[in-house]
């Protein structure tokens, strides 16, 4: 696939950026660049951006939903494991010291995929509300 660099892709591309620790789904990300991006372009350029692996691809509730997807930034993730909110849909990272130490108590027998790997639960601020 040949890699190169548009204006429509850029738009995707820093919009993504720009909501590190959100998830959208194409539709969301049409809606949001109120309509600088047609549907079928915002489709083929998240396919490129994944395949580059620029996003992470994932599915709220079963593979029969829609896909969302969030920033994935290759020189940072594969260091630590994410926090997702069930609730909000946030993701964080964890420190790498926490990761680290996780890592170490489940043990040798058992490696665990960091770029993989998101805990699921509630964060502080939905805990609050």
């Amino acid at each position: 696939m040949q890699n190169y660099q548009t204006r429509q892709k850029q738009l995707v591309a820093d919009f993504f950026k720009e909501h590190r620790g959100k998830e959208f789904t194409v539709a969301e990300v049409v809606k949001r660049l109120k309509g600088e991006v047609g549907l079928s372009s915002v489709y083929r350029i998240i396919g490129r951006l994944e395949a580059e692996g620029k996003l992470k691809k994932e599915y709220k509730e079963s593979p029969k939903a829609a896909a969302v997807y969030r920033y994935f930034d290759y020189e940072v993730c594969p260091k630590h494991l994410h926090l997702k909110c069930t609730e909000c849909g946030d993701v964080s990272h964890l420190s790498v010291e926490a990761t680290k130490e996780i890592v170490k108590i489940i043990g040798k027998d058992f490696v665990l995929n960091k770029e993989q790997t998101t805990l699921l639960g509630i964060c502080s601020n939905c805990k609050k509300g």
